[in-house]
């Protein structure tokens, strides 16, 4: 009977670290959930961010007889304003990540832009232009937009909205590493997340929402009103937020009638459309016009003035 002390000992060692190994998955899961609402639910009005860029942004733009500095991989043109909240955001939250502009400044030149500037530039292909013109020219319709560029000067990657530094720095690796040379981003990602599913159950349910068959021959026929197509998925703390957030919105559901698939009749699921898309971020909106042409796409964090 000797050996029941120690076995006694070895359960309350045992008892002890799978509370302390428990306590530490509470408080990383709390510190998680906190970050993940401070991410989603930072005031989006109008700021008195000045619209400013670090000092380590390139300040002349890489033209065509330029070459890249020794171990760079690409470059990365910034859109921003001021009083942009979400501009605000992304510069708050990127650069409080040491191993994040590191390893962004090894490998990439980055120019800031105001997205609403008339100074002259010359592009990346050696066109003149203004800025202006030029985040016209690339269907930038929100600040901050990036546009990444490999060392070909091919647009590898074009990123609209506020993205926490995760995503960031895989965006980065992405394009650092030419994985956009074989994969999408959204193929990308999935190596590391679990894959958007668009098929699953479980999804936000509204009565905003028209049940299926979802088709709508948009190719031959011009109807009354734009077309609002949302992807989401199951267990996306993202689309919880929308739907329960600016969805609910009065001024937003009288505009809102409903999203239907395929406005050019073809005949895929979700998941194809999405893919096809090249979506890899939920919730994505996708908005087209009454002849079934995508006009513009939001694809980031999404609050009630954006949308």
């Amino acid at each position: 009977m000797d050996h029941l002390p120690s076995i006694a000992s070895r359960s309350l060692r045992h008892a002890r670290g799978v509370v302390i190994w428990l306590l530490l998955i509470f408080l990383c899961a709390a510190s998680l959930a906190q970050d993940r609402a401070l991410y989603y639910s930072f005031d989006e009005r109008l700021t008195n961010y000045e619209g400013g860029h670090p000092n380590w942004f390139t300040k002349s733009f890489f033209g065509p007889d330029d070459d890249l500095e020794d171990g760079k991989s690409g470059v990365i043109v910034y859109f921003g304003q001021a009083r942009c909240a979400y501009c605000k955001a992304i510069m708050r939250e990127n650069p409080s990540k040491p191993d994040l502009v590191e390893y962004l400044r090894r490998h990439f030149d980055v120019i800031g832009l105001n997205v609403f500037s008339n100074e002259d530039l010359t592009d990346i292909d050696g066109r003149a232009t203004t800025v202006r013109d030029y985040a016209e020219r690339e269907k930038v319709h929100f600040t901050p937009s990036l546009l990444f560029f490999g060392k070909d000067r091919t647009l590898a990657l074009k990123l609209r909205g506020y993205y926490l530094a995760y995503k960031m720095r895989a965006a980065l690796e992405y394009v650092a590493d030419d994985h956009y040379r074989h994969a999408s981003f959204g193929e990308y990602l999935e190596k590391a997340d679990p894959p958007l599913i668009f098929d699953g159950e479980a999804l936000a349910a509204d009565a905003l929402f028209r049940g299926r068959p979802y088709a709508l021959d948009r190719r031959h026929f011009r109807t009354e009103r734009p077309l609002l197509v949302i992807f989401g998925q199951p267990g996306c703390y993202a689309c919880d937020v929308f739907h329960t957030g600016p969805l609910q919105q009065k001024v937003v559901r009288r505009r809102v009638y409903g999203p239907v698939l395929t406005p050019d009749d073809r005949r895929l699921t979700p998941k194809q459309w999405a893919v096809q898309l090249g979506l890899f971020y939920t919730p994505t909106l996708a908005c087209f016009d009454e002849r079934g042409k995508e006009v513009i796409r939001i694809d980031s964090v999404l609050q009630f003035y954006r949308l």
